[in-house]
């Protein structure tokens, strides 16, 4: 199927996804790449996170998973996917080898040229998703802008397992101050089911936030959601109690 080609990729290599998952193909060989990838995306279950409940949802399949390759600027390698249309897309930097995640439901990913006069090199919103009216959506770059919406889930940070941890700060970069942001801790008494609490801010200066809280579980994650640019993170926990 050419949808599982990225074919428009102006390099000495395709990604194709064969029955062998990922692949990279060349004229000379054929390379198995982006194990993980493969994994996440040929099982049965199709798995994601609401945004506004904040619950993890897990459905099983019939049938396999819709999926379309992409290789979009000779730079991002995007893997759209969904369970009867595409509706979400696993964005791939090839040169920062670095991961992204997108939320849209769309027909095809493509390179988007900002057709003006003058431009002469691709501008920074070059990822493009056709969507099935018409319309096209990309992907803004830009830290300062005032419609940033992502969602973030880091963790899960554990000790050992016989014992529980608390987490006392939280420091993040960078936020803007114009920008809605919001932190949400989730601790797990039992490792598995996560109880969500919103810590206190206790500092903020310029793209600096202090959050102070003291919440304990087996093991903790956070969940970030608005706009940001995630530059650093420190965590102050100290071990608790056994189980």
């Amino acid at each position: 199927n050419l949808d599982l080609v990225s074919w428009d990729a102006n390099s000495g290599n395709l990604y194709a996804y064969t029955t062998s998952g990922m692949q990279m193909i060349s004229t000379s060989q054929t390379q198995t790449v982006f194990p993980e990838i493969t994994d996440f995306i040929s099982g049965r279950y199709f798995e994601d996170f609401d945004d506004t409940t904040l619950t993890f949802t897990r459905t099983v399949l019939n049938t396999a998973m819709q999926k379309k390759l992409a290789v979009v600027s000779d730079r991002y390698l995007v893997i759209s996917y969904g369970i009867s249309e595409l509706t979400h897309a696993l964005i791939y930097d090839i040169a920062l080898k670095r991961y992204g995640k997108v939320k849209l439901t769309h027909v095809q990913a493509f390179t988007y040229h900002l057709a003006a006069p003058g431009i002469l090199e691709v501008p920074r919103q070059s990822i493009g998703f056709l969507k099935k009216d018409g319309s096209v959506q990309t992907i803004d770059f830009s830290i300062g802008s005032p419609t940033l919406n992502g969602t973030l889930i880091l963790g899960k940070y554990q000790y050992v397992r016989p014992r529980l941890m608390q987490l006392d700060q939280i420091f993040v970069e960078s936020i803007k101050a114009s920008q809605s942001f919001s932190v949400r801790v989730m601790t797990a008494l039992d490792g598995k089911n996560p109880v969500f609490v919103e810590p206190t801010l206790t500092y903020s200066s310029g793209l600096t936030r202090e959050y102070s809280c003291r919440e304990i579980g087996t093991n903790i994650s956070l969940l970030f959601q608005g706009g940001f640019m995630m530059d650093s993170l420190v965590l102050q926990l100290n071990i608790h109690g056994k189980r």
